[in-house]
């Protein structure tokens, strides 16, 4: 009986859950761009975010230094910012581009990454779009007496 009780319950669970997506992908052609939000996926507003992209196509002829590669970030339809892609030249890492944008205001963003190749050779131009949820800001405490907290608590 209790058997039958708990995969009833995990059952529940499976269906009553919502699908939680650490990295999302859009794929053009045969280029795949994944983006991952720092910090830990969930970015809020008035605060830094770093959003990372790797890129890479089927054939292999993709190379980050030959794209001009631009993010284009929108919400409700208007145009927010504009930011040209840098390069991650960090061998350990898995992404090979980035940008660092402060998103003003909590809500639904759509992130457009654009590529196109600097020589005409190198590979198709492409677009991959995603949708990002931006939280709410988070108020952080002011200290305006100068003393550090662990000598508040020590002293309590």
């Amino acid at each position: 009986m209790k058997f039958l009780s708990f995969l009833f319950l995990a059952l529940a669970f499976c269906f009553v859950s919502q699908n939680t997506f650490a990295h999302t992908s859009d794929e053009e052609g045969r280029i795949t761009v994944l983006m991952h939000a720092e910090p830990e996926d969930r970015p809020l507003a008035n605060q830094s975010t770093i959003l990372h992209f790797q890129i890479t196509e089927e054939s292999k002829g993709f190379i980050m230094s030959d794209c001009k590669c631009v993010v284009t970030i929108q919400k409700d339809g208007k145009v927010i910012q504009k930011k040209t892609v840098e390069n991650l030249e960090n061998e350990k890492s898995i992404y090979n581009a980035f940008v660092t944008t402060n998103f003003s205001d909590e809500g639904n963003y759509n992130v457009e990454f654009s590529g196109n190749p600097k020589s005409e050779s190198s590979f198709h131009p492409f677009t991959a779009k995603f949708d990002l949820k931006v939280g709410k800001a988070v108020v952080k405490p002011v200290n305006k007496l100068g003393i550090p907290n662990f000598v508040t608590y020590l002293t309590i």
